[in-house]
């Protein structure tokens, strides 16, 4: 051929692009060849090998508690429960719980991908049994619910210290309000009492009064008998006259004595409506104190509504789809893996005219020196 007969010197290093299409050109049958054999061993293979299907579940990391603005804090990242699964953590829990052949399964492998911005990421297991795939992510997603337990049960039993705390609590407000209320009903019959009391009290001073007026008048009218009497002159009677006097005096002793029991009326009248008055504020600093009784008491209630929400929203992950398998297969992709062989078998067919056209020059060129 032409490009054979125009021959390079010993110290030439640079092949011009004329002489490299003339090497590709002459072998061209040779590269064809090889790309033909390859694209048909690549099709047969591909058509022979088994379809492979993809199953698929989405889950994400559970809560774990809340912090104090009530948002969610995750048991783990997403990120390390997916270093998990992609590492084989529980490859062999998994062989071992569903007696699976380890000739067969011991290069298991699942594929996870990051949903985005969220927590959530899906695992892919390729299998050429689908159903057998699903039960093998099914078994995954139980190992991973297993490995997460000590924590969401450390979780649980906080969460239930807590709210047995705040039952005793309750326990113990509900006993305070009993105490309360018996309180209560004894200063409500204490002011029963004394409110009958200062009226017995009001009626005995108007009686103590209307005594005090009959006997002050009496007294002024025998005052003014007895008066009248030495004004006329007239001899008078000795006797009526000591009668007078003792009478006088005697009501002027009664009226004393009227006088300090209505003194000591007005005073214990006065001192019953202080202690009346004191039972009435001490009423009501009872019913204020069963107010707050009963509002840390539903206030208790409310945080043990909130934290048996927690509990139940603690869990190692939640598990958004269960296994599911393609409808249709993934795998193999035939016409990707002929594309694949065509070019790779092109460029190994140019490479090996290259190397053949080297060892024939060498071969020339040691002839030549000979």
């Amino acid at each position: 051929m032409e490009y054979q007969n125009q021959k390079l010197g010993p110290d030439t290093d640079e092949i011009n692009l004329l002489q490299y299409f003339q090497v590709i050109y002459g072998r061209k049958f040779l590269i064809i060849a090889i790309c033909f054999i390859a694209v048909i061993a690549a099709a047969i293979i591909s058509y022979i090998m088994p379809p492979v299907y993809r199953v698929t579940a989405s889950v994400a990391p559970g809560w774990i508690s809340t912090d104090t603005a009530g948002r969610g804090i995750f048991i783990d990242s997403a990120e390390n429960m997916k270093s998990l699964v992609e590492s084989g953590t529980f490859n062999a829990k998994i062989i071992d719980s569903l007696k699976l052949d380890t000739t067969l399964y011991s290069n298991m492998k699942f594929n996870t991908k990051l949903a985005r911005n969220t927590e959530a990421f899906s695992i892919f297991y390729d299998t050429t049994d689908p159903a057998q795939g699903k039960i093998i992510l099914g078994e995954l997603l139980k190992q991973l619910m297993a490995y997460y337990k000590n924590r969401t049960e450390t979780g649980r039993e906080a969460i239930d210290n807590s709210i047995n705390i705040l039952k005793h609590l309750n326990e113990s407000n509900e006993n305070k309000k009993i105490r309360i209320l018996n309180e209560k009903k004894k200063i409500m019959s204490d002011i029963v009492l004394l409110k009958e009391k200062l009226d017995l009290l009001k009626v005995t001073e108007q009686n103590l009064s209307k005594q005090l007026k009959g006997v002050e008048e009496n007294t002024k009218d025998i005052m003014q008998e007895r008066n009248e009497m030495l004004k006329k002159g007239e001899k008078t009677d000795s006797v009526a006259l000591l009668l007078y006097s003792n009478t006088v005096q005697q009501n002027i002793s009664y009226i004393n004595s009227l006088q300090a029991s209505l003194q000591g009326n007005r005073l214990d009248q006065e001192s019953t409506k202080n202690a009346l008055s004191r039972n009435e504020i001490e009423l009501k600093n009872k019913d204020t104190e069963l107010k707050d009784v009963d509002a840390d008491t539903l206030t208790n209630l409310d945080k043990i509504r909130n934290m048996e929400l927690d509990k139940i929203r603690i869990e190692g992950f939640k598990i958004i789809q269960e296994p599911y398998s393609s409808t249709r297969p993934v795998g193999p992709r035939k016409m990707l893996n002929i594309a694949i062989a065509g070019f790779t078998s092109l460029f190994l067919g140019i490479f090996l005219v290259f190397f053949i056209e080297f060892i024939k020059k060498a071969k020339a060129s040691s002839e030549t020196h000979r």
